[in-house]
């Protein structure tokens, strides 16, 4: 009997052993996991703060101007909170006392006191050094997205500039050449103007095009980055790493867009129009001219038959 009674006690003390130390070690595993969640979020947000991040607008530099339950931003985007401080003051407070009069009745008399009183208010000095300061803001906006329209812009002015200066060039040649036909303020000189506005018109639409292109590339190159640092920072990349690296890449994002900038896209606009067409067009005329027996320098379109090349340039 004594010896089960042992027995008993030995599995017993193991039991309360094992299922302890098992405990113990799944609650070291699960504040492990917490932990490493908690590190991702943490990384996981800054990478967000960077690549989605908003910066303040128009800061608030009059004193007076500020008005209490209005939104306001910090520099960087987030809502200014404005200070407070406590105080304490001295209030008179009501009191209500009972007490016996002569013959032992009871007898409720009012009076006051002063008692310490401590409130919370708007810290004015504090705000007002924050406002002359300029850290106070009206708005806020995405500087990222204000990149891309900078990239969608510059790539389009220097398309659009590509495109007028080619069809200057183009201009000048196709008049060159109707002025040495004779063809000047005739048929050919009308149609072949509206053909250079034509391309001209298609020439710009073809610098938009490459413009939102290069903004989209910019973004694309931006989201990329964004879910690849995401993917780290899920491996146990801690915030400040995650958010130098998002800072990193955004800027080596940006300096490849820069690179865009440098050179037009649009060249050769109206190579095949100057090369062939309009060259058609003054051979149109003097065919026209000569089938209708209207050639020598007395014919209709004013032409030498002589003299049959256009030679724009």
């Amino acid at each position: 009997m004594l010896q089960m009674m042992i027995l008993r006690k030995v599995l017993h003390d193991r039991y309360v052993l094992e299922k302890g130390g098992s405990n113990k070690e799944a609650k070291k595993s699960n504040q492990m996991e917490q932990e490493r969640q908690q590190r991702m979020a943490e990384a996981v947000a800054a990478i967000r703060k960077v690549f989605e991040g908003k910066q303040g607008i128009n800061p608030l530099t009059a004193v007076n101007a500020y008005q209490s339950g209005k939104k306001y931003y910090n520099a960087d985007g987030s809502v200014y909170k404005a200070p407070t401080k406590t105080v304490t003051e001295q209030v008179r407070k009501k009191v209500t006392s009972r007490k016996r009069d002569e013959d032992g009745n009871f007898v409720q008399r009012n009076g006051y006191k002063t008692v310490n009183q401590t409130k919370t208010v708007a810290d004015t000095d504090a705000l007002n050094r924050a406002i002359a300061a300029g850290k106070i803001y009206t708005g806020v906006k995405n500087t990222r997205n204000e990149l891309y329209k900078q990239q969608q812009d510059a790539v389009y002015d220097l398309n659009k500039r590509a495109v007028q200066d080619q069809y200057e060039q183009a201009e000048r040649a196709n008049r060159f050449g109707l002025a040495r036909n004779g063809l000047l303020k005739g048929s050919v000189d009308v149609d072949s103007g509206r053909d250079l506005r034509d391309i001209r018109s298609e020439g710009l639409v073809q610098a938009k095009a490459l413009a939102q292109q290069a903004a989209s590339q910019l973004r694309a190159s931006d989201e990329s980055a964004k879910q690849n640092l995401i993917s780290l920072a899920e491996s146990g990349m801690d915030a400040s790493t995650a958010a130098n690296l998002a800072q990193s890449q955004m800027a080596t994002n940006a300096q490849q867009a820069l690179g865009q900038r440098g050179a037009s896209a649009i060249t050769g606009l109206f190579d095949g129009l100057m090369a062939g067409y309009l060259n058609n067009r003054v051979q149109d005329a003097y065919e026209r001219g000569y089938n209708s027996g209207l050639y020598g320098n007395s014919n209709a379109y004013g032409l030498n038959t002589t003299q049959k090349g256009y030679a724009g340039s």
